[in-house]
């Protein structure tokens, strides 16, 4: 009933731990312990949650059980199923609309690229624009608060609002490109308080298109193949990722490093470049749509268990 909250809590964790390095610096603060104390009295919550884990999480069985209800029909068994048949599927699945999955790649590619610089060079930004170390320190701990709370709380409830609404996941999609056109807005306004806007918006993009991007790949992989799809999906745009990241660096490194005109004019043609590639690409999904079904492959009609029945993925 509510597959958009599923799929936002998968990013969740990544991005709750964002705040962790603050959390670790508070807590030092506060107790007075060391760097060495603190961190093996989170090895040992790790460990206990563990064991936690161990007679909480269902088994294979239960798991197996509990989906052959959901869908309706029992789960395959992966068994027989080597590395290269789930590549090949994968890619099989891929294929079909391969333009839009493209296009999905650039999107995600160009944006993660702008982000992880962006989210890098914080401390530059507010070395070269305010003339203090310190701004560049609240900047890149506000940038991890809010990513934080953008994966821990906004990106769910966000999610949550989708499903409850049946609104489908546009949405979110609508929300990455008016996060993403802030960032463009406010990044090239050399104030304290359009930095901060800049830094607060581009935080929260991630853990907002991260969550319709698993949509929109459960869209098309459905429940058993989600996982191959959505990392050969990472994979390469991933690989894209890393191409523009060294494009970016190396602009950077090229221009006069005396003001931040090196670092804003590249960082703004990457936005840019990324915010529009994202409306070209939402506006093909509002025209075209998603699947009401996931991808079914041809040896799929001899076991069903492979797609999801009907009225499991609905149109976004």
């Amino acid at each position: 009933d509510f597959p958009a909250v599923v799929t936002a809590c998968e990013s969740m964790t990544y991005n709750g731990t964002a705040v962790f390095p603050i959390f670790l610096s508070a807590l030092m603060r506060a107790s007075g312990l060391s760097l060495s104390s603190v961190m093996l009295g989170w090895l040992i919550l790790v460990v206990l949650a563990a064991i936690c884990c161990r007679y909480t999480v269902p088994t294979v069985e239960e798991y197996r059980a509990q989906g052959a209800k959901v869908l309706g029909m029992p789960l395959p068994h992966a068994e027989d199923t080597t590395f290269c048949q789930v590549f090949r599927d994968a890619n099989l699945v891929l294929l079909q609309r391969w333009w839009l999955h493209a296009l999905a790649v650039l999107t995600l590619g160009l944006s993660l690229a702008f982000t992880l610089v962006y989210s890098g060079l914080q401390g530059d930004f507010g070395m070269l624009l305010f003339g203090s170390t310190a701004a560049g320190d609240q900047l890149a701990s506000l940038y991890n608060i809010f990513t934080g709370i953008g994966g821990l709380i906004i990106g769910p409830l966000a999610a949550y609002a989708c499903d409850y609404f049946k609104v489908g996941s546009i949405p979110l999609l609508a929300g990455s490109i008016m996060l993403s056109l802030l960032t463009c807005v406010f990044l090239v306004q050399t104030t304290w308080p359009a930095q901060v806007l800049a830094c607060v918006s581009n935080a929260l993009l991630y853990p907002v298109a991260m969550t319709y991007f698993l949509r929109y790949t459960l869209a098309f992989a459905g429940p058993v193949r989600v996982g191959s799809v959505l990392g050969l999906f990472n994979t390469y745009s991933s690989l894209l990722l890393l191409v523009v990241q060294t494009f970016l660096y190396s602009w950077i490194s090229a221009l006069p490093s005396t003001s931040a005109e090196h670092l804003i004019l590249p960082l703004e043609v990457q936005c840019v470049a990324s915010t529009a590639t994202c409306m070209v690409f939402a506006s093909c999904i509002i025209i075209v749509g998603l699947p009401e079904k996931p991808v079914v492959l041809a040896g799929d009609t001899d076991d069903p268990a492979l797609f999801a029945p009907e009225d499991d993925i609905k149109q976004s």
